[in-house]
């Protein structure tokens, strides 16, 4: 037990102090700069509820009794969950536009110069290079906040029900998946490179098996070095199988080092950096078993210039959504044609979809989001969340109470 108090998030009072004390500053300048519907994310975590400790929309979430439904999902776009939470860690900027996330808060690289107990710490963090072309918003004593100008908005209509497909283990085919289904394209936006061909080994050598690697001698340190140059401008990832975790190997790109705790059960994307044509890139993997495999390891580079025109032109013709009250959203939206209110909501039976004042029936979008097929004309929406199961619950209580009051005996 007294070992099971190092997992603690919060071991120092002034650690709690000053996580909460930055992120609220810039959830709470958010609130402000920002009053439109969308979703907010962190490169670093202390908690998966960091979101409800700290005031703002965000992925990350802790719950005991989630849907497995949305867990499923998480794991199909290759975020980090276990069976009752999930974070936005290994993200891309495609994972991020698709739910919505408008503003990533990142940390400034020289809070390191203040005294340590003014320093945010985390237990995770996540190197996103692929953020550099977000605009910088604001920024702080130890973050900064960048604006996503290519999100999607957390509501939109697509052209037409596609079916989505996902399989385990690619997050990038996945995403890339999701989202040619929300903007009814077929475009690849990603392209890959297998490692097959080290360029160094130091104290390694092959097995009989493919691409599996051996130490020579168990007590020294045993790398593989990969070569490869860049071949279009943007953000690269590393897609890592889920048995190369940090307990296997350590991953360093150019001399910084990647982190690749908590895969889980399946591939994970992690972001390797955002690169100009013909960059050198050079992959190097420490061995911590004798025996490591390294099949599926692919680089991946994101199509970045491509998503962009899609995305932009795809936002320009979607409605604005407000929120009217803690448990209602309200939107108006002409259509030309026969079209899909889609949504990065996870589906629920609380939600209830008003079109022009009649109820819409709702259906589940890519096994999970809440939508509801809208026919050619003028559409008033109104979506009111109703916690049903909340309110029966205190009907009985309050029948129960006035039962006990009627019948109480007189001398009690």
């Amino acid at each position: 037990m007294l070992a099971s108090l190092d997992n603690i998030s919060y071991q120092k009072n002034f650690d709690y102090t000053n996580f909460t004390k930055n992120i609220s500053e810039s959830t709470s300048y958010l609130h402000k700069y920002d009053s439109s519907l969308y979703r907010t994310e962190k490169t670093f975590t202390r908690s998966d509820d960091d979101p409800l400790s700290n005031n703002y929309y965000g992925i990350s979430n802790f719950n005991s009794i989630s849907d497995r439904s949305t867990i499923n999902l998480i794991e199909y776009l290759g975020l980090e969950n276990n069976d009752n939470s999930f974070t936005n860690n290994f993200a891309t900027p495609l994972s991020d536009s698709i739910l919505g996330v408008k503003y990533n808060i990142v940390p400034i690289k020289n809070r390191r110069s203040l005294p340590s107990k003014q320093q945010i710490v985390f237990t995770s963090a996540f190197y996103r290079p692929d953020l550099i072309t977000n605009k910088v918003v604001k920024s702080f004593k130890q973050v900064q906040i960048r604006k996503n100008s290519s999100a999607l908005p957390l509501i939109f209509i697509s052209p037409s029900h596609k079916k989505t497909n996902f399989y385990a283990s690619m997050p990038s085919a996945n995403q890339n998946t999701l989202f040619n289904s929300i903007v009814g394209k077929k475009i690849n936006l990603f392209n890959s490179l297998y490692l097959t061909n080290p360029n160094k080994l130091e104290n390694i050598k092959s097995t009989k098996n493919i691409n599996e690697y051996q130490k020579i001698n168990k007590s020294r340190i045993a790398t593989i070095s990969f070569k490869i140059s860049s071949f279009q401008k943007g953000p690269y990832y590393l897609e890592l199988p889920s048995n190369l975790d940090a307990n296997s190997v350590s991953i360093t790109v150019n001399g910084h080092h990647l982190n690749n705790q908590d895969l889980g059960i399946s591939n994970k994307l992690l972001n390797i950096g955002y690169y100009s044509p013909n960059a050198p890139i050079k992959i190097t993997f420490n061995l911590h078993n004798e025996k490591t495999n390294l099949s599926g390891i692919r680089v991946l580079q994101f199509k970045e210039h491509e998503f962009i025109q899609i995305i932009r032109k795809f936002n320009k013709k979607q409605p604005i959504t407000w929120q009217t009250s803690p448990i209602s959203l309200k939107l108006t939206y002409i259509a030309r044609r026969n079209k899909l209110l889609n949504s990065t909501i996870p589906y629920s039976k609380n939600w209830l979809i008003l079109d022009n004042g009649k109820f819409l029936r709702t259906e589940k979008f890519a096994h999970n989001f809440l939508s509801a097929k809208l026919s050619k004309g003028n559409h008033h929406l109104i979506l009111i969340y109703i916690p049903f199961a909340f309110l029966i619950g205190l009907i009985i209580s309050l029948i129960s109470l006035i039962i006990i009051f009627i019948f109480k005996p007189k001398n009690a």
